[in-house]
């Protein structure tokens, strides 16, 4: 026991010993100069400070037509950041209203009608989601970048990121979403963002 107490102390000691060593040699070098260091074969090698170049994309510029283009790139950022928001604050909601509707389901004491209308509710929530999904990538796939569907029973909202739309732009969008999710094209609001 004694000599396992000893053997301990030892290693403690030696560790304490050989930290100190590796802090004295990290602060004070070992013992050549920074600007030069020799090889073995005595040749000399300069020693420099690394060159640090900063490459902000989003930096601001000074010309006009860089300033333009800073100033779009900004919007584009903000444009999807609104698109992604928006995304995760429909999804949450609806996962809320899920939740609710599965608890209503396995609950035991919710009567049979009230699980049915909880069953039927979430297979129309589901057939919504797959809606905007689908909507969502039809018309990415037409060129529309960001885009944003909420399906809710039988209307349709398409929020865009376009502020000026010729009548030529939403005719197609009316139409792809009419054929695409079957839906009435007087049940379409499509919503250019500001």
């Amino acid at each position: 026991m004694i000599v396992l107490l000893r053997f301990r102390s030892f290693m403690l000691i030696s560790l304490v010993v050989l930290s100190l060593s590796f802090i004295y040699v990290g602060y004070k070098g070992l013992g050549d100069s920074p600007e030069q260091i020799t090889l073995s074969d005595e040749t000399p090698i300069e020693i420099h400070e690394p060159i640090r170049v900063s490459v902000d994309p989003w930096e601001e510029v000074d010309t006009e037509a860089d300033a333009i283009g800073d100033a779009l790139k900004e919007q584009v950022r903000e444009a999807d950041d609104f698109f992604a928001q928006f995304r995760m604050e429909r999804d949450r909601g609806r996962d809320g209203q899920i939740e609710v509707l599965r608890e209503i389901i396995n609950n035991p004491n919710s009567s049979a009608t009230l699980r049915e209308e909880a069953q039927g509710k979430l297979v129309s929530i589901s057939n919504n989601k797959a809606n905007e999904i689908k909507g969502e990538n039809i018309l990415k796939s037409k060129g529309y970048e960001e885009v944003v569907v909420v399906v809710e029973e039988e209307n349709v909202t398409i929020i865009l990121p376009q502020k000026d739309m010729d009548p030529v732009d939403v005719n197609r969008i009316g139409d792809l979403i009419t054929r695409t999710l079957n839906i009435d094209l007087e049940n379409i609001v499509i919503i250019p963002k500001d």
